[in-house]
């Protein structure tokens, strides 16, 4: 009798475990998430390349690697960003404690990533000499595939350290756990759910006063379990712990740790939670593994994820692309709220003189079982905890039903949070096209020793005209850090 009852104890122990590896990539997959100047009309597009896409780069110390744009009849320096991967492709992330995941051998490795602007690539090289000390290079033609201009942009190696652009796009403040990005601010102070943003703010620069605008990205997972009670978590239902970034001039790189609270001793799966910062926009990809149907264990399974706004917000209006008549936001329900078009939308956004953020979700078209609307309360008088703040102030997302309808397989699904600067109705699409609609790069070696002399030399290492460093906006002092 008592080996009855232990057998029992493991089968439902095993099956816990089990769902809570399909509960925590459900909610990871979830969890908010590239390529202007040279390119037209494309200001958000960050380009981004491999190291073996450059052979005769590869190699080369990083502090050798200059990026560099053709402007005015001379080479002028441009911000560029490498990031060190793993052979498999796993991004080295510096820990919190001042060390790194892995070797950083400082040379450039087929697996590395470069990344640079498009607004700072230029023209292509006509004859102007290399800078003083460039030894060789590579040119890299960037082409728009819906028929915009094309833009070059020019890694060059140098005998001794390269010079390096002061312009810095993004930065990250690993003790307060923030990202301050040129046109928005993000950061995660609700320490109840460190995985998803309860931070955000657009800069003056875009537009915007600066001000919070955000409660916090909420969760809530609800499934009718077959052999044992209804089980419903939220983004409070993880324990987090910050694993490692990287901060460089063009984007910033996140990586939380986070075990989902199961049942009693049960705990679920540890997984990583990745979310990348460029200078218009965050992106969180995610890769969705489900080692069985949930209909196995469950009669049904549903999720709503939305964006809760804080009281920051009121004044602005709401719009979607299946509802652009737009909701003045207030935080009381009112009458358009009622004809409102709760049909699956393909992006959503927020605007006024608070600024823009603009959300699109892109599904994997394998998921094309999901029952998805639209969710949508204004009313700060209605709790929906847990949050930071409460109430509900455009609390607006997807509500996912047929959840145990998803077979075994691996998924994709991505959430980007844009950050227009100086909006207006129309500008959807330039944002959305850095991740619909790629750029393409080819590279092309360049002669190795070529003579120059030192009058063109001068001339040559001049920076990029515009803004020069990115100064780190102290707003957010006080606030909580890991």
């Amino acid at each position: 009798m008592m080996q009855a009852g232990k057998g029992r104890q493991a089968a439902s122990e095993k099956l816990f475990r089990a769902a809570a590896v399909v509960l925590t990539s459900l909610l990871f997959v979830f969890v908010p998430a590239s390529h202007a100047g040279g390119g037209g009309g494309r200001k958000a597009d960050v380009v981004s390349i491999r190291g073996g896409e450059v052979p005769s780069l590869l190699g080369v110390p990083l502090e050798k690697i200059g990026g560099y744009a053709v402007r005015d009849g001379g080479f002028k320096v441009a911000p560029r960003q490498i990031d060190e991967r793993l052979k498999d492709g796993t991004l080295i992330y510096t820990t919190y404690r001042g060390g790194a995941t892995s070797v950083l051998d400082g040379k450039l490795a087929a697996a590395d990533e470069v990344l640079f602007m498009l607004q700072d690539a230029g023209e292509r090289r006509d004859g102007e000499p290399l800078p003083p000390g460039a030894v060789g290079g590579v040119e890299l033609r960037v082409v728009d595939p819906l028929g915009g201009p094309e833009a070059w942009f020019y890694l060059l190696e140098f005998e001794a350290q390269a010079p390096r652009s002061d312009t810095d796009y993004v930065a990250y403040d690993p003790e307060k756990d923030w990202v301050t990005a040129r046109y928005y601010t993000v950061g995660f102070p609700y320490r109840g759910a460190i995985q998803v943003p309860s931070y955000f703010a657009c800069t003056e620069e875009a537009g915007g006063t600066g001000e919070n605008i955000y409660d916090i990205y909420k969760v809530r997972l609800t499934i009718d379990l077959k052999l044992f009670p209804t089980l419903v978590r939220s983004q409070d239902d993880f324990v987090s712990r910050p694993f490692g970034y990287v901060d460089g001039p063009v984007r910033v790189s996140r990586r939380v740790k986070t075990r989902l609270r199961m049942v009693g001793p049960i705990k679920g799966a540890l997984s990583d939670n990745d979310s990348y910062f460029y200078p218009y926009y965050c992106s969180f990809p995610s890769r969705l593994e489900i080692p069985f149907s949930m209909g196995f264990i469950a009669h049904s399974a549903s999720l709503r994820i939305t964006d809760d706004l804080s009281g920051g917000a009121e004044g602005m209006m709401w719009y979607s692309d299946r509802n652009p008549g737009g909701v003045a936001i207030d935080g009381k329900p009112g009458p358009e709220e009622k004809d409102i078009d709760r049909g699956p939308f393909r992006w959503k956004l927020v605007t006024g003189p608070q600024g823009t953020l603009m959300n699109l979700t892109i599904f994997d078209p394998k998921l094309e079982m999901l029952d998805k609307k639209l969710y949508f309360c204004d009313d700060k008088s209605e709790p929906d905890g847990p949050e930071q703040f409460p109430g509900q102030i455009a609390n607006q997302g997807f509500e996912l039903a047929n959840l145990e309808c998803v077979p075994k397989g691996v998924y994709s699904l991505a959430v980007y949070v844009f950050c227009p600067v100086d909006y207006e109705k129309g500008d959807e699409e330039m944002y959305f096209n850095s991740v619909v609609n790629p750029l393409t790069v080819s590279a092309t070696p360049l002669p190795r020793g070529e003579e120059i002399s030192a009058g063109e030399n001068d001339r040559a290492v001049s920076t990029l005209e515009g803004p020069t460093r990115f100064q780190t906006s102290t707003a957010v002092t006080g606030m909580v850090s890991d």
